[in-house]
């Protein structure tokens, strides 16, 4: 949280997590904490996108009415970028709904990953911003260092993150020039088995789902769960097309209504290390 919050390091400051289990709309809402200072409390409220779709501030609106009208607490909102390529370059940090009688309007600080430096976060060293690391402001040795204490912890979740961030940002190959680049000071054989095999894309995949699963409850959308899973597999498909093979048409996959042919040609194109492969994937029958 002290990564994406401007909460100082301060043993008088008390930072408690707003557990899913006292929330209402627990699927609303990234991250939200408790935070109490000098006797006063607020709440910090973070949400973070790995691919900005345009409707983030509205849903960051909303989701601090949810919190202010459940705790009656003020609240605090961070919009947290993961990725420079999939982020705009410039965002309006406020909302305003005009409902006749009624009114809604909202502000909140954006926060870009890829600003923030690495040694911040080592310096720090705890376990949940170290697997950050790969989105950071950082060279390779600061990544060396986040991938060297997490593996001593074995810490296999953070670690996992750690890898997917690394995908994400990179790319699967590149990624894995990175990690070979450590030569024999980093035990990265089942990382790479990870990258090699589907383990990796099966990893997003699922992410993916459970996003889409959310999206479809929260928009009754007509085919409800099943519906918004494939509207997020096309995403992913249509984001990974145009970051690293920006001539393929991707238009077929809008007539694919099966969620198994869906999840194929992703894990498919996830993998893909040329065009060609790419476009035999986008082609799964």
């Amino acid at each position: 949280m002290r990564l994406t919050a401007d909460v100082p390091e301060d043993e008088r400051i008390r930072v408690e997590r707003v557990g899913p289990e006292i929330l209402r709309n627990p699927r609303h809402v990234d991250g939200a904490y408790f935070i109490e200072e000098g006797g006063r409390r607020h709440i910090e409220h973070i949400e973070a996108q790995a691919l900005y779709r345009g409707d983030e501030p509205e849903r960051l609106a909303w989701y601090g009415v949810d919190l202010y009208h459940e705790f009656r607490l003020p609240v605090r909102s961070t919009l947290v970028l993961l990725f420079e390529n999939r982020s705009p370059a410039k965002i309006r940090p406020g909302w305003r709904g005009d409902g006749g009688d009624v009114r809604v309007s909202s502000k909140f600080r954006v926060k870009r990953l890829w600003e923030q430096d690495a040694a911040e976060v080592l310096r720090q060293d705890h376990p949940e911003p170290l697997e950050w690391t790969p989105v950071l402001l950082h060279d390779d040795r600061a990544c060396l260092e986040a991938y060297r204490r997490l593996h001593s912890r074995d810490d296999r979740d953070s670690l996992l993150n750690f890898m997917l961030l690394g995908g994400f940002r990179y790319g699967i190959d590149r990624w894995r020039e990175v990690l070979k680049g450590y030569g024999e000071q980093v035990m990265y054989d089942n990382v790479l088995d990870m990258l090699e095999g589907d383990d990796f894309g099966r990893e997003i995949i699922a992410r993916i789902e459970r996003r889409g699963e959310e999206r479809g409850r929260e928009e009754g959308l007509e085919r409800g769960v099943e519906k918004g899973r494939e509207e997020e597999l096309r995403t992913l498909i249509r984001s990974s097309c145009a970051d690293y093979f920006p001539g393929l048409d991707t238009a077929a996959i809008d007539s694919v209504t099966d969620l198994h042919r869906l999840r194929v040609i992703a894990a498919a194109v996830l993998r893909a290390r040329s065009e060609d492969e790419a476009r035999a994937a986008l082609a799964i029958g």
